[in-house]
């Protein structure tokens, strides 16, 4: 699903305009990014948990030319699926269990 489908899906549900349904999608990925930014923590129930993950900086080059070093900073955003027990997916599978060890571990990371 891309964004566009979210903004379309979220028009046809709640009978909105295609305009008001983006500026929704919009502020709510706005709202999610800028709390990213600030390293804050974004759980959304049923759903999932979005962290930042830094990682320690390490020194590179460039392998096709062999320029210098440079220095390369990283930060990643980590994704945590929450899957509730007895909850079944849109092909009507079940879902597999997490259990509350293995998101404890993730989220650690």
């Amino acid at each position: 699903m891309t964004k566009a489908d979210l903004i379309n899906l979220i028009a046809e549900e709640a009978r909105i305009t295609r305009v008001k349904a983006e500026s929704v999608v919009n502020t709510i990925f706005d709202s999610m990014a800028d709390a990213l930014m600030k390293n804050e923590r974004v759980e959304v129930r049923d759903f999932g948990i979005f962290t930042v993950r830094q990682y320690d900086a390490y020194t590179g080059r460039n392998p096709r030319n062999g320029a210098p070093p440079i220095l390369i900073m990283l930060a990643r955003t980590l994704y945590i699926l929450v899957v509730t027990v007895g909850r079944t997916s849109a092909s009507s599978r079940p879902l597999r269990n997490v259990s509350k060890q293995n998101l404890r571990k993730c989220e650690k990371h």
